[in-house]
């Protein structure tokens, strides 16, 4: 997983909780701004999820609202999947692999459907 994905994914998330605990406490942006500390502009973006905050201001925020600082990252690992270890492939795979990627959907949705069938063949030999 990408530094980029896990910023987006964070900036969704938080602003999505910004929004519920405004909503939940009937809060105007300013008032929230004022209350944490922070200047309207710096609230705003992290609000509208254009920037992360600064973990002082996240700290910030859930001093204001009594809020666990662990509340800003539950879900997250849900978000944001584990990188994998990589398989490498051979230069015979990335081939196959390349013409797959270049087949439209409905092709794509036929080889995948026989895949299946097959894998399910060979487990049921297991």
């Amino acid at each position: 997983m990408e530094k980029a994905e896990i910023e987006k994914a964070l900036k969704t998330i938080i602003s999505g909780k910004l929004q519920q605990i405004k909503k939940q406490g009937g809060y105007v942006l300013e008032q929230m701004a004022a209350e944490i500390g922070i200047e309207y502009p710096t609230f705003y973006s992290i609000y509208k999820g254009h920037n992360l905050p600064r973990l002082v201001t996240l700290y910030q925020i859930s001093r204001a609202y009594g809020i666990p600082v662990a509340f800003w990252f539950q879900n997250l690992e849900r978000t944001v999947p584990h990188k994998k270890e990589q398989r490498r492939f051979s230069a015979q795979d990335n081939v196959v692999l390349q013409v797959f990627d270049n087949i439209d959907a409905e092709t794509g949705g036929v080889i995948l459907k026989v895949l299946r069938a097959y894998a399910r063949k060979q487990q049921r030999k297991k």
